[in-house]
């Protein structure tokens, strides 16, 4: 009985190591799938998407059978999912790259999973990060904008994208064109040494607002102005917005929470994803909650963080 214990955790210590490697292979296996520059071929796209089949098949196995995972396993495995045919596995895209953002990771894929997951519903996407071939090019695909919810390049900036008029110029070539701004932003935002102080008086406000009609409306008119600046005041802002019944400002409260989450505000995790599965029973989506994914993995990095 003395040697069994060991040897137990030796086992499960390597099936772990496997399983990591597994995620990782993958991601990079996809990756390798679509070198294309140009549309490809009918035959070309049917070997692609039997290989992304083949990988989310794999990814779900370990998905049910991990507690949990570290950062470059979840966002391993949100780019397996992004890839994916319907709007569950975008959604489930979507929460494996926040719990990688949680952990450290930095990437644009938590914008990019909720773009295509809105896409897949039938919605306007947000971040502008969803193209279409056009000709031997690409195009960006319609994008929600003009409300007091809509992403702004502000906001665009926060989850590293270019602001969305250089992508509707330049197309997938705007992410390389606005990496200077992307990462002067990152520097602002997660320099350990000179935290963000934002505004006091607007903070002070954010944290004795209410999530009533007169508090959503004082949270979107400080957003307009570009006055939510810390992860303190994207939380307090995200409270406040899960207050109201609209889908779009749901989904505002989510980015906030999840940026803030993100950023390393802890408290935030659930509150991201309060403000997403109530989007999800508003738009009549119940199957898209994070409770009905059954994979502990999550609850344990969102829910419980």
């Amino acid at each position: 009985m003395t040697c069994i214990l060991p040897v137990l955790l030796l086992l499960n210590l390597a099936a772990g190591q496997g399983q990591s490697l597994d995620l990782i292979r993958m991601a990079a296996e996809d990756q390798a799938d679509r070198q294309f520059k140009s549309r490809p071929s009918p035959e070309e796209e049917t070997r692609m998407k039997t290989n992304d089949r083949e990988r989310q098949m794999r990814a779900r196995e370990i998905l049910r059978h991990a507690a949990k995972l570290k950062a470059e396993e979840f966002s391993a495995a949100a780019l397996i999912f992004q890839h994916g045919q319907t709007a569950q596995d975008y959604a489930l895209a979507h929460q494996l790259s926040i719990c990688a953002g949680s952990l450290g990771k930095i990437e644009s894929l938590p914008a990019l999973t909720e773009d295509r997951f809105l896409e897949a519903i039938h919605r306007l996407q947000r971040f502008g990060t969803q193209f279409s071939w056009a000709g031997t090019g690409t195009k960006l695909n319609p994008i929600d904008s003009g409300k007091p919810t809509s992403v702004t390049d502000d906001l665009r900036l926060n989850y590293m994208l270019p602001p969305v008029s250089l992508a509707a110029k330049l197309g997938i070539a705007a992410n390389q064109a606005a990496q200077v701004q992307v990462f002067a932003r990152l520097e602002l935002r997660r320099n350990p040494h000179k935290p963000l102080a934002g505004n006091p008086a607007v903070s002070r406000d954010l944290k004795r607002l209410r999530p009533n009609a007169r508090g959503i409306k004082r949270v979107l008119a400080y957003y307009a102005t570009r006055k939510i600046a810390t992860d303190a005041d994207l939380d307090n802002a995200a409270r406040v917005l899960l207050g109201s019944s609209d889908p779009d400002v749901l989904l505002l409260a989510h980015e906030f929470a999840a940026l803030a989450f993100m950023e390393g505000c802890r408290p935030s995790g659930p509150l991201a994803s309060a403000a997403w599965d109530k989007f999800c029973q508003r738009v009549h989506r119940e199957d898209m909650t994070i409770r009905t994914m059954p994979y502990s993995c999550l609850a344990t990095q969102l829910v419980r963080p």
